[in-house]
């Protein structure tokens, strides 16, 4: 493969590297030192489309990670663009800086592969870099209970699954709304019965939905100010995305407008689910 702009003493790393991911990551067809998009300023060593829609980069450097790499990790992220890059180094035990240099890639969350006489290590895998934008969760805020998940939630997000973290969050919601209605019922929280109106029979299998609408119609709002009812309908509103979160993508446009809305859904999914933790105190 010819190489307009890699120095040569780094040729042999980059062939090693596209090896590498073709066999054990069943990638194809890189291109070489060609603009990735023509909207992003950015002409990485190699570069391929994998079959989720996501581009892979590999820029080949002498070391783990450069300042000039910063950039494109802030375009990418900025426009949400879904975009895994690793950079990919000839192995030097007496590189300086070596430590400073992989927590900066990791910090930006880019991959670190290093290139060995007879072997190649991923130090650390890529994440998708345009989803390193979603706020941070600090899941020490919330009660301990909540925090395992969250955590697993918000890693499985930046990690590339954003269909998954969302759930995650969504589950923990639903869960809480459930537990909210059979507590605030047993409790004795809920207003009278209107004359010839039947108890509502919920079931383990009850949408989440229909749940919230039961919550809304008979809680006592009077016993249970902070659960008002303005709170409950956002909860409402959001119950529809439980389940609409894992349609596929088809293309690269469609894959960078469904993460953009997953960011704001996981950010405002977590926001209520601090509120309604705070609101349901008292039950």
């Amino acid at each position: 493969m010819a190489y307009r702009y890699l120095p040569e003493n780094l040729h042999a790393i980059a062939d090693r590297t596209k090896q590498y991911f073709r066999d054990e990551r069943g990638l194809s067809n890189f291109k070489t030192e060609e603009e990735v998009d023509k909207t992003l300023d950015y002409r990485p060593t190699l570069h391929t489309h994998t079959k989720d829609h996501h581009i892979l980069c590999v820029d080949v450097q002498e070391s783990p990670y450069s300042t000039a790499l910063d950039s494109i990790v802030l375009d990418c992220v900025k426009r949400s663009f879904p975009i895994r890059l690793y950079v990919a180094f000839p192995e030097n035990p007496s590189q300086q800086d070596y430590k400073k240099k992989v927590d900066r890639a990791r910090t930006n969350g880019v991959g670190v592969v290093e290139v060995r006489a007879n072997a190649i290590e991923v130090i650390h895998e890529a994440l998708v870099l345009s989803l390193l934008g979603v706020r941070d969760i600090k899941p020490s805020r919330f009660p301990v209970k909540f925090r395992s998940e969250l955590a697993r939630a918000e890693s499985t997000f930046r990690g590339g699954n954003p269909v998954e973290g969302c759930l995650i969050i969504y589950k923990e919601l639903e869960a809480l709304s459930r537990e909210i209605v059979d507590k605030s019922r047993r409790k004795g929280l809920w207003r009278p019965l209107k004359a010839g109106e039947k108890n509502p029979h919920l079931k383990h299998r009850t949408a989440w939905q229909k749940i919230m609408e039961v919550l809304m119609d008979h809680l006592d709002h009077q016993k249970c100010p902070a659960l008002h009812v303005p709170l409950l309908a956002r909860i409402l509103s959001v119950a529809p995305h439980r389940n609409d979160t894992g349609h596929k993508v088809t293309s690269l446009g469609r894959l960078v407008k469904r993460d953009t809305e997953l960011k704001t859904r996981f950010e405002s999914a977590t926001d209520l689910l601090f509120e309604l933790i705070q609101a349901s105190k008292g039950i």
